[in-house]
């Protein structure tokens, strides 16, 4: 009980100043209804600071709210209620701040929550009274929200500010420690559990107190002892690499007569599939695998790659890394196994290395092709075989057309297996003078359709062309097609309205990388270092010059590609003596645009960027 005498009194003022050795009594609603009936200046008025029907004993109260837990028992509705808390401020996900004591008053429980962040959504009050519970606490408030919740430990923020900082707040709750400092006695494994993936290490960092929980270090040669359930894993200077079995155990820590555990889970994986599970590529584009699995019982899904062990079979000089990038070696059959523990699934990997220009079809049988399409009067619409004198055939198609709107053509085959990683695809053909857009489709090792469209408008109309059609062209350009590619097909997207007319195609191709014309040199001297130079002139057009070393002997392979990642051409491959070697890159027929060169042996890789400019 406080008993003051009023100096004076103001009506419709906030934020007021708190006089030195005096205080200020604030009211508002029914509070201040009350001040100004009964208090004036001159007055004595004795004030009682109670939690009514609280429990007894209290000597100190801090604000929050609304209470969680009575007696054991969740009480946030009927609180909120009584408190003016809204329901909406219960039921979201927040940051939280809370305070409890068990049922006998031993043990005080403060909590954090983090919120608003990526890792974590908040809890709403139901969800934060049930964990307080949880972990022993019989009697339990919560106190704030937001920016302001932080947890301070030994002058250590130990959660995660949902601002990014310490937010300047004045209220705060603390627990002072009086107790005299002791010698090491208690130990703890600083963590309660883990679940953890096959083969994989954690750290295992295990904390000293003295008797009054005041922090100690543990010295080496203190006699720590760390042991585990049998077959589980094994300790090594702080980390602890589980086993490959599915099992679940503990490890121990003692020290003395103190001794604390960690509970283990090894999860389990399986059904892995590994995808994509028959690939092709050639000997300079790399690969992405992914593992498929399920965990612990539950549904399929993508697993990290890092989880598992790769291993290469047969992979003539390629290689893969922990996150499942395949690096290709020269031409051959590979095989790339994927392991969790006992279980395992196999890739099959065809690297083909292609050259030059090969036939896909020379389109001198229409037997096994159909001709389908949009808005087209069948009647006066087909395919036939007409006679052309070219390449090693002498027929080529005829498409006579009509149309009753916007239409468009699909001549369709079997589909067509097409060796290794094209750069282009090549097409003779002629049209009837109209803007038609012309298309290869394609299904990929997956069977996903893919189209890959030629440039500009398809109007040629006086004699056959050699229409090419780059496979950076690639519609859907997803980056998710895995070769072979399979030819499945022409698409014609005709000129606009009712039209009629023919079209003629003959002699489907591809090339392959490697059509723009290399110059190497070797200079004289042994490096002492593997480098990769930056090109000269940069900016070029059309002749630039790359320089790069070798300290020892080694496989080596130099190639140029675009900003979308496909392979322009190889430079240089194969097995070089150390030395110097200079390159002139002549560009040809390559268009403007930014490059990238890559100098890859089989310990080291480095990439530098150029740019041609015409």
């Amino acid at each position: 009980t406080v008993y003051a005498v009023i100096e004076s009194r103001e009506s419709g003022t906030g934020d007021m100043t708190i006089p030195g050795d005096k205080f200020v009594i604030s009211g508002h609603g029914t509070a201040q209804t009350f001040l100004n009936e009964h208090c004036g200046a001159g007055d004595t008025v004795k004030i009682v600071q109670r939690l009514e029907g609280g429990p007894s004993g209290l000597t100190q109260l801090v604000g929050g709210g609304p209470r969680l837990l009575e007696n054991g028992t969740e009480i946030i509705a009927a609180a909120a209620a009584e408190e003016g808390v809204g329901t909406s401020f219960c039921t979201a996900r927040h940051p939280r701040t809370a305070v409890g004591f068990n049922a006998d008053s031993t043990v005080a429980y403060f909590v954090v929550v983090d919120g608003r962040q990526d890792h974590s959504a908040g809890m709403s009050l139901y969800e934060l009274a049930d964990f307080m519970k949880y972990i022993g606490a019989s009697h339990a408030t919560n106190l704030d929200g937001g920016g302001s919740s932080t947890m301070t430990v030994r002058s250590e923020v130990k959660n995660v500010p949902s601002d990014g900082w310490e937010r300047i707040v004045a209220n705060a709750m603390m627990c002072v420690s009086t107790a005299p400092d002791g010698d090491l006695s208690l130990i703890q494994v600083e963590r309660d559990s883990i679940a953890v993936y096959k083969n994989n290490a954690f750290e295992l960092p295990v904390s000293g107190w003295d008797p009054y929980y005041n922090p100690r270090e543990i010295p080496s040669g203190s006699g720590l002892d760390i042991s585990c359930s049998e077959g589980l894993g094994v300790y090594d200077d702080g980390v602890f690499t589980v086993s490959s079995e599915d099992m679940d155990g503990f490890i121990y820590a003692s020290l003395e007569d103190s001794r604390d555990s960690m509970k283990v889970h090894i999860i389990d994986i399986d059904s892995l599939t590994l995808y994509p599970e028959a690939v092709v590529t050639d000997t300079i584009r790399p690969l992405d695998f992914y593992v498929y699995g399920c965990e612990d019982g539950g549904k399929k899904a993508l697993i990290d790659n890092r989880v598992f062990e790769f291993e290469l079979v047969n992979g003539h000089g390629a290689s893969i890394d922990e996150a499942g990038v395949f690096t290709p070696g020269s031409a051959g059959e590979a095989m790339l196994v994927v392991r969790y523990g006992a279980d395992a699934d196999t890739a099959y990997i065809s690297i083909e290395s292609g050259s030059g220009e090969a036939v896909i079809t020379e389109l001198e049988d229409s037997a096994n092709w159909e001709l389908q399409g949009e808005n087209l009067d069948m009647e006066k619409t087909g395919l036939k075989l007409t006679d052309r004198e070219t390449g090693s055939g002498r027929k080529a198609f005829r498409i006579d057309y009509s149309t009753t709107d916007d239409g468009e053509i699909i001549l369709s085959t079997d589909p067509v297996t097409i060796y290794g990683v094209p750069s282009e695809f090549l097409i003779d053909a002629m049209s009837d003078g109209l803007n038609h857009r012309l298309y290869i489709v394609c299904e990929d090792a997956n069977g996903k359709e893919y189209k890959f469209k030629a440039p500009g408008f398809f109007n040629n109309s006086e004699a056959f062309v050699t229409k090419a059609i780059s496979t950076d062209a690639i519609i859907p350009g997803d980056g998710t097609e895995y070769y072979p590619m399979h030819l499945k097909g022409i698409y014609v997207d005709l000129a606009r309205g009712e039209q009629s007319g023919t079209l003629y195609f003959d002699r489907i191709r591809c090339t392959y990388p490697g059509w723009t014309e290399v110059e190497e040199r070797r200079q004289p001297g042994i490096p002492v270092r593997y480098e990769l130079d930056q090109n000269y002139p940069n900016p070029f057009n059309p002749v630039t010059t790359i320089t790069y070393s070798l300290k020892e002997a080694a496989e080596m392979r130099l190639f140029v590609f675009n900003i979308s990642g496909h392979l322009v051409t190889v430079l240089s491959e194969g097995y070089k003596e150390a030395g110097k070697y200079s390159v002139d890159f002549h560009s040809r027929s390559l268009p403007s645009g930014v490059y990238f060169y890559k100098l890859q042996t089989p310990g080291w890789s480095d990439t530098k960027k150029m740019l041609l400019i015409k």
